[in-house]
């Protein structure tokens, strides 16, 4: 699953991993992610748009266990 929004709050962020999405694409960033976003999740990987650093290493975390 994939998420695309306007939230780049990290309580959204981690909601959506929680219901179990591997990528996370915000709308502003939607024509340069939203393809790859789709392709990582896909391949069972996580994707996470440019947010900030210490959320996306969350993310990543998360997604590996």
């Amino acid at each position: 699953m994939v998420f695309l929004t306007v939230q780049e709050d990290e309580d959204y962020i981690f909601a959506a991993q929680a219901l179990g999405a591997l990528g996370y694409v915000l709308k502003s960033r939607m024509r340069t992610d939203l393809l790859s976003a789709i392709d990582e999740a896909l391949a069972g990987r996580a994707f996470i748009s440019s947010i900030s650093s210490q959320s996306a290493l969350q993310w990543m975390r998360k997604a590996a266990d």
